[in-house]
């Protein structure tokens, strides 16, 4: 699936808004503030429940700056509208050093 996302580039991630829904190995997050640096409580708290997730799988992929809701009430959530990262390098290597961390405890 990584690759699919990665040879597709950005207009494959555009082309899953509306359409493309959460699935074991698939999981769309968006940031808690798109526009500044660095994590807040809450991005953390996402990361660890999908990376929780993820375990309890195969592994999958967490498609970051898109916000995914459910339809109503009931079925999977989709992906919904894009949630860009203005500072998304930044980002990366807070989310990179969340693991380190996590490894050297």
């Amino acid at each position: 699936m990584f690759n699919q996302i990665k040879d597709a580039g950005y207009n494959g991630i555009k082309n899953m808004i509306g359409t493309r829904e959460e699935t074991l190995f698939l999981d769309f997050k968006a940031k808690t503030d798109p526009r500044t640096v660095g994590l807040k409580k809450e991005d953390k708290r996402v990361y660890a429940k999908a990376l929780s997730g993820f375990s309890n799988s195969s592994g999958g992929v967490i498609v970051w700056g898109i916000d995914a809701r459910k339809d109503g009430n009931t079925g999977p959530d989709i992906a919904r509208e894009e949630k860009p990262i203005v500072y998304f390098k930044r980002f990366l290597t807070n989310l990179n050093s969340l693991i380190s961390d996590a490894w050297s405890q």
